[in-house]
């Protein structure tokens, strides 16, 4: 119970079989508690009820939305049933989760009409609510006064009857008792045929239970495998992302690669023209000095030529001199 009249919080758990007597002080909520678990289980209250029953277990000090939780075991049913009941609608409000005999997940009003399917399936309604007694209240016990029943009793204890109005129903008891029983009352043929039949439909029945575990297991296996598949899904789809990512950074990479390839030409061809150019330098400097020897060498040549000119011109006189006297002599011998 959550914002429940007096109770802004509590959890009461009680006992699958026998009798739930809830004891405590006066004014601790126990009443509070049969009074909740009688809205939930109310068909005709339904989460935005404005019934003065409704409106009696909103919290009086402070502005909050009562509200009721239950698990409940009926027949082969487990389910967990709410209700909170608000001042606007709102289809989360009434929620139900079977989770046996196989799983249901609703809300709104579709999880309150099957929460009451199911119980108007497995459960008296009317007989739950006439074991409720409330503390302070009369213990009201049903009266045998004036009833066929009643009647049909006294006669079977030896009692006298007034008349006889009400041998209808202990005629139709004998009828009925005769369908099982012979008059020294053996038990008939019929009823052995049947208490056979309920064994076999007893025996088929917890066969069909096993298979109904094995079912549900089934079931539950599959509802694990379907969320293993979608984190599988999801761990795919990162995966893919993650994949493409590295597609992105290889082919980045790659871009890069290639672009420092050539750079490292660049620099290759720089390197080789730099080592052309030191080459040509030197090469330069050297004929540069070789040019300034040669220069020295011309100079001084020039020097000498110049200084040995009137020696070559007087050579020169007398090579001519010594052609003509060679030529004159020439002619005279052929004369």
């Amino acid at each position: 119970l959550r914002n429940f009249a007096g109770i802004e919080s509590a959890e009461v758990f009680f006992d699958s079989s026998g009798v739930s007597v809830i004891e405590g002080d006066n004014e601790a909520g126990k009443t509070t508690i049969v009074t909740a678990l009688g809205l939930l289980l109310d068909r005709k209250v339904r989460d935005r009820s404005d019934k003065q029953e409704v409106k009696a277990i909103r919290p009086v000090h402070y502005d909050a939305d009562p509200e009721v939780e239950a698990d409940i075991s009926t027949g082969p049913h487990r389910f967990v049933f709410s209700k909170r009941w608000g001042r606007t609608n709102s289809r989360s409000a009434t929620a139900l989760e079977v989770t046996a005999p196989r799983r249901e997940q609703l809300a709104g009003d579709d999880a309150h009409d099957r929460a009451y399917e199911i119980l108007e399936a497995t459960l008296d309604a009317s007989l739950l609510r006439a074991l409720q007694v409330h503390q302070g209240t009369e213990l009201i016990l049903p009266t045998f006064e004036d009833t066929e029943l009643g009647a049909a009793l006294d006669a079977a204890a030896g009692s006298a009857v007034d008349d006889d109005r009400h041998g209808g129903l202990w005629a139709a008891i004998e009828a009925e008792y005769s369908n099982y029983w012979t008059p020294t009352g053996r038990e008939k043929s019929s009823v052995a045929e049947s208490q056979r039949q309920l064994k076999e439909a007893e025996s088929e029945a917890a066969s069909l239970e096993a298979q109904l575990r094995d079912i549900q297991a089934d079931a539950d296996k599959a509802a694990q495998l379907a969320d293993e598949e979608s984190r599988l899904a999801k761990a795919v789809t990162q995966s893919s992302e993650t994949r493409d990512e590295c597609q992105r950074q290889v082919e980045a990479a790659q871009v890069l690669e290639n672009l420092l390839r050539d750079r490292q030409r660049e620099l290759e061809e720089a390197t080789r023209d730099s080592k052309r150019a030191l080459e040509d330098r030197k090469r330069r400097a050297d004929l540069a000095e070789d040019l300034r020897v040669r220069e020295g060498e011309s100079a001084e040549l020039t020097g000498r030529a110049e200084q040995s000119a009137p020696a070559l011109a007087a050579a020169r006189r007398l090579n001519n001199d010594a052609e003509d006297n060679r030529s004159a002599a020439k002619e005279r011998r052929e004369n």
